[in-house]
């Protein structure tokens, strides 16, 4: 089976309100899908059933590398696309031997206690903060080949939601290719799984794994971050006006020429930065001037400046202008994987409009293969409009549409484009089924 080696994206919105992430491995809009859990209703102490409560509206998106994951304003889940390792959450017995079988449906994300808070997706795995017997804890379930669950005890994975222990008020949850890091309320990070990149911030040099969450080398705290995201193999944390990433820098997405991996969090440095994104090798970011800067890895045309570049410095995307104009748009959101990223602009006369560059394996950007195999500049995913978030899985994207309707495109070789997507993918949006 065809499978790729890295993941998703992920992208926090400082401030937003419900939800920031878009874009998940992510976001998707992604890494944080949130809302507000006092809302919620009451999901019922088993998950299953009636007593999953009433399902809302949906509020935001997760994308890992081949599955996704919805949101809703009751703090329900459901998720579908590839469930190999049991990412889906939907008890399906899965093995080495018997790989669970992927899911165009939706599927309810069974066993949680109560309403979810913020969701994220990895390669294999996905994580929640829920709502349990009154304060905030972490479930995951899925793939733990590499300790990304961070419960020692749990031996290849699991389809049903288990808590992790040892975690205080966890308030939002990122996942990377194979590990996961939280964000306290007090504004700590603690992470668990592969560590070798330094991914986990842990500085010790003989740290390559870990199987239960431990606190970052630096005190995170001090930078009062508000928000977490992370890539295959990074992660950053969301301060007021700028961003500290740490982990792998093969190709200086950490904007310094430093080794190959880094446990100290370094400045991005992009002006007033109220939004990131980070891919396996690039990073992007929306300023306070509404512009886009990427920064890093460019083969494939990601960095957005009509360049192709091994290793590109920080620059402005070249930013779609007016409809008529020579003014450009102003970037809202953004979601970035691997080899290509999207953006929702606003102009004068309209907003929610979804732009796409980079590489395209399967329509990814929003046009088939045939059109181009990489566009170096944002192009326009023409049927999409009115659109409030984005999320990025590996060779597919989702956006979320202000009547709370979900689309995607790209590659479905996972069903990840839902029920009614071709088996070949689509390069045009297709409205996933299943959500309502």
């Amino acid at each position: 089976m065809r499978r790729s080696t890295f993941v998703l994206s992920l992208l926090v919105v400082l401030g937003a309100s419900g939800c920031s992430f878009i874009d998940d491995f992510g976001p998707f809009y992604i890494v944080d899908a949130s809302v507000d859990a006092g809302v919620a209703g009451d999901l019922g102490v088993d998950g299953g059933g009636p007593d999953l409560g009433p399902l809302g509206t949906v509020q935001s998106l997760a994308a890992g590398n081949e599955h996704a994951c919805a949101l809703y304003s009751t703090g329900r889940l459901r998720c579908w696309g590839a469930n190999e390792a049991g990412q889906l959450g939907n008890g399906a017995p899965v093995s080495v031997a018997d790989p669970g079988t992927p899911e165009a449906t939706p599927q309810d994300v069974l066993g949680l206690p109560g309403p979810v808070s913020s969701v994220a997706a990895g390669y294999a795995h996905t994580c929640a903060v829920v709502r349990d017997g009154g304060v905030n804890a972490l479930y995951c379930w899925g793939s733990n080949y590499d300790q990304q669950l961070g419960i020692p005890s749990l031996e290849g994975g699991t389809s049903t939601p288990q808590r992790v222990s040892g975690l205080w008020e966890p308030k939002q949850v990122a996942c990377g290719n194979d590990f996961t890091c939280v964000l306290t309320t007090t504004g700590r990070v603690f992470c668990a799984g592969q560590n070798a990149s330094a991914q986990l911030g842990i500085s010790d040099g003989t740290t390559l794994e870990s199987a239960e969450f431990v606190p970052t080398t630096a005190l995170l705290e001090a930078y009062a971050p508000t928000a977490i995201v992370a890539s295959a193999r990074n992660a950053c944390i969301l301060t007021a006006g700028n961003a500290r990433c740490w982990g792998n820098n093969e190709s200086e997405q950490l904007t310094l020429a430093l080794s190959a991996g880094e446990a100290i969090p370094y400045a991005t440095d992009v002006g007033a930065a109220v939004a990131l994104g980070i891919g396996s090798y690039h990073m992007c970011a929306i300023d306070g001037a509404d512009s886009i800067q990427c920064w890093g890895y460019g083969d494939f045309g990601q960095l957005g400046n009509n360049t192709v570049a091994l290793v590109g410095p920080r620059a402005d995307i070249t930013m779609p202008l007016e409809e008529g104009g020579t003014a450009p748009q102003r970037a809202t959101a953004l979601a970035v994987s691997d080899t290509y990223a999207c953006g929702i602009f606003a102009s004068a006369s309209a907003a929610g409009a979804v732009y796409c560059w980079g590489g395209n394996q399967a329509g990814e950007i929003g046009v088939p293969l045939s059109v181009t195999e990489a566009a170096l500049v944002p192009i326009r995913v023409a049927a999409l409009a009115s659109v409030t978030q984005l999320a990025a899985g590996t060779d597919y994207a989702c956006a979320l549409s202000t009547d709370h309707k979900v689309f995607c495109w790209g590659s479905n070789y996972y069903r990840q484009l839902g029920p009614d997507g071709p088996g070949e993918g689509s390069a045009t949006p297709v409205q996933v089924s299943g959500l309502d």
